[in-house]
């Protein structure tokens, strides 16, 4: 294969449209003041979801046995709310400990 044939034809990207200078600067001052922009000349990243931060720390690796219904359970909750696994069992470890969640400690599920 030769450089020629790594050419591209047409640009896969459009260009933006022009904009000028005093514009951009006004619209960034306004998206600065939190007011809504009123050129929508280029796009902005949304937001990422806020979510309420466990104590950040040093993390060591564990080992635990589930079932294989149980850890069925985990992928799908994780799927559905976005959040890691190992998230979402430090996530219930907190709430347990803080009593935020109704004691299933008794519980006798394998």
């Amino acid at each position: 294969m030769s450089l020629c044939s790594l050419k591209k034809s047409t640009p896969s990207a459009k260009p933006a449209a022009p904009v000028s200078i005093d514009s951009f600067i006004d619209d960034a001052l306004t998206y600065a003041a939190g007011k809504p922009s009123g050129a929508k000349l280029y796009a902005l990243p949304e937001p990422a979801p806020v979510v309420t931060a466990l104590p950040a720390g040093p993390m060591r690796r564990a080992t635990f046995t589930l079932t294989e219904d149980a850890i069925n359970k985990l992928g799908e909750l994780s799927e559905t709310t976005g959040i890691c696994r190992s998230r979402l069992i430090r996530i219930w470890i907190e709430k347990q400990i803080n009593g935020e969640i109704e004691s299933v400690l008794t519980d006798n599920t394998p």
